[in-house]
């Protein structure tokens, strides 16, 4: 397990160094999952959020298929979302569609996509790059992005989990520490299926707004 942990570190770093790469291997994976009829499975997380925040706007960072922006559009917010997948951001329009549901689904890489000024009441991160999590300057674009009393959510695998992948993994009191100029309202490390397997993971989860 540590030599294939060590494979998936070494494919991330490669990547870092080739972006246009990633959007190839989630082209290969959501293909798969689309002929295969697997839709992901939206994150509990996300749906405790919006249990008690009352419907806005909502951007969804690297979207996947769109389970998470389809949750919250049925729920009554207003979503947009992108991915760097054209083939994951395609299917995740046809599954709104076929809900009836209106998303407005886009392919952007983070790092280029216009988050706007006060936008947004909800930004999710989940599975979203560590390396845009953990960057300063990104997090300033989240910020100005976000309206007053506007919250963003991030989740991802715990950094020492045998699960760790994707790049989307972190360091609870790193997290902490990121968003220490925020006001944190959930910052914990829970166990439970994710969308990228079938066996209980570590993750962690953030909840952080920018007034308190």
């Amino acid at each position: 397990m540590r030599d294939l942990a060590r494979t998936v570190d070494d494919l991330v770093q490669l990547f870092q160094k080739a972006p246009e790469a990633w959007a190839i291997m989630f082209d290969h994976i959501f293909s798969a999952r689309r002929r295969s009829g697997r839709a992901s499975r939206p994150s509990r997380f996300v749906s405790s959020v919006a249990d008690f925040m009352p419907p806005g706007a909502a951007l969804d960072v690297c979207m996947g298929d769109g389970q998470n922006a389809r949750l919250l559009a049925s729920r009554g917010w207003e979503v947009a979302g992108f991915d760097i997948s054209p083939r994951a951001v395609e299917w995740a329009a046809e599954q709104a569609g076929r809900a009836g549901l209106r998303i407005d689904c886009r392919v952007e890489d983070w790092a280029q996509y216009d988050y706007g000024n006060c936008r947004y009441d909800l930004i999710c991160l989940v599975y979203a790059p560590t390396a845009a999590v953990l960057d300063r300057s990104y997090r300033g674009k989240l910020r100005q992005a976000l309206r007053p009393a506007g919250q963003v959510l991030v989740e991802g695998f715990a950094r020492d989990s045998c699960e760790r992948r994707l790049g989307a993994e972190y360091d609870l009191s790193e997290l902490r520490q990121a968003f220490d100029d925020w006001h944190i309202r959930t910052a914990e490390e829970v166990e439970e299926i994710t969308e990228w397997g079938y066996s209980p993971a570590r993750i962690v989860r953030l909840l952080a707004s920018v007034a308190a």
